[in-house]
């Protein structure tokens, strides 16, 4: 049986290659890969699901996708300078006054700071190591800790 392989040695089938060439060609869309990729039609939404959970085939997806915009020359530097250069140009000052068009600089400005996890809720922490994660228990004084009978359901006393 032909395969294929991935950078990490992780070999794919040639229908599961075509598949994530063909996620890449359609932005995403994994039934419309699965499909062209040769899968069952009544299956493909299923089938398309399931492969872009599996490792080595989204490993796949990102070798190609990297590929893709390498050839491209969209790099993450390309980004962030494009979007420089558009709020630079929008932020320019016309003859009457007013921006070119604020909107458009400040949407430049944002872009590039989630590029540079300025303005992230959420931030991603390694940790190496083991640590345990425990779940406080309310005071049995604290007036927002639930009474034993406000449970719900039956009430019935436990014996």
């Amino acid at each position: 049986m032909a395969f294929a392989v991935t950078e990490s040695g992780e070999k794919l089938t040639l229908k599961q290659l075509y598949f994530c060439q063909e996620y890449v060609r359609n932005n995403g869309n994994a039934t419309q890969a699965a499909i062209v990729a040769g899968y069952s039609e009544k299956t493909a939404a299923e089938t398309g699901s399931e492969n872009i959970r599996k490792p080595h085939i989204i490993e796949k997806i990102d070798e190609l996708m990297a590929q893709h915009l390498r050839v491209a020359g969209i790099t993450p530097e390309w980004i962030k300078d494009s979007l420089k250069g558009l709020a630079a140009v929008n932020l320019q000052v016309k003859e009457d006054g007013e921006a070119r068009d604020a909107t458009a600089a400040n949407k430049s400005l944002e872009l590039l700071g989630k590029t540079m996890t300025m303005f992230t809720d959420k931030k991603e922490l390694n940790v190496g190591g083991s640590f345990n994660i425990s779940w406080l228990e309310p005071d049995s004084d604290d007036e927002s800790a639930p009474d034993d009978d406000d449970q719900g359901g039956s009430s019935a006393e436990s014996p």
